[in-house]
């Protein structure tokens, strides 16, 4: 939510990937929402595609995003559910960049491991990739919300340094989410770093 917010006051549209009922996006979900921001009337050209959710240390790079509840028996008067992970892979991000090559896009992933994207996206395979800001190395996991953190005996307050980081339910967003909208947000909001992001061409949102 931080996240739509910080963007849409910037003036950035958002496209919500469709999916079934019951489902939350996958990759492919996510790859249809693109086609359709890319192509008319939307005509996007420069896109940012943001990723949250939980990483894989092996196996194939992805992150898992969701589950899809499809009902099964009613067991002893209580609806089982059958549970199908949702996830979105760097296979799943490299396809869109391949099928989008005159569209530039900066890709967000926030979850553990998810340097491993940086790995599987080769700023040299993906000339359209503009960037690639990832929560973590390939090998370790990430800062979830911090209530405290203790350095050489002195107790930090993350909600202290970080106000917007308090959300209702008494946890904060991700770290790394956090330092995003917070950061894009100074950014934007500073007449110097806009004019030096404007003189520098190209995706005024990339440098950003």
């Amino acid at each position: 939510t931080g996240v739509e917010a910080a963007f849409q006051a910037r003036g950035v549209r958002e496209f919500d990937p469709g999916h079934p009922a019951g489902a939350d996006a996958d990759g492919r979900d996510l790859a249809d929402a693109v086609d359709a921001m890319t192509k008319p009337p939307n005509n996007c050209k420069d896109v940012v595609i943001y990723i949250d959710g939980h990483g894989y240390a092996t196996g194939p790079t992805g992150v898992l995003v969701g589950y899809k509840y499809t009902p099964t028996e009613v067991h002893r008067g209580t609806q089982w559910y059958r549970m199908e992970a949702r996830t979105v892979t760097a296979a799943d991000v490299e396809g869109i960049l391949r099928d989008h090559r005159e569209t530039t896009f900066k890709v967000i992933v926030d979850a553990c491991y998810s340097g491993r994207f940086v790995l599987d996206l080769p700023a040299s395979e993906n000339p359209n990739l503009l960037a690639l800001d990832t929560a973590s190395r390939a090998d370790e996991v990430s800062w979830s919300f911090l209530h405290t953190v203790t350095v050489n005996g002195t107790v930090y307050e993350s909600r202290t340094n970080n106000p917007g980081n308090a959300r209702a339910d008494g946890h904060g967003r991700g770290e790394f989410t956090n330092g995003l909208i917070a950061g894009l947000t100074s950014a934007a909001a500073s007449p110097a770093e806009v004019a030096a992001a404007q003189a520098n061409g190209g995706s005024l949102l990339g440098h950003l």
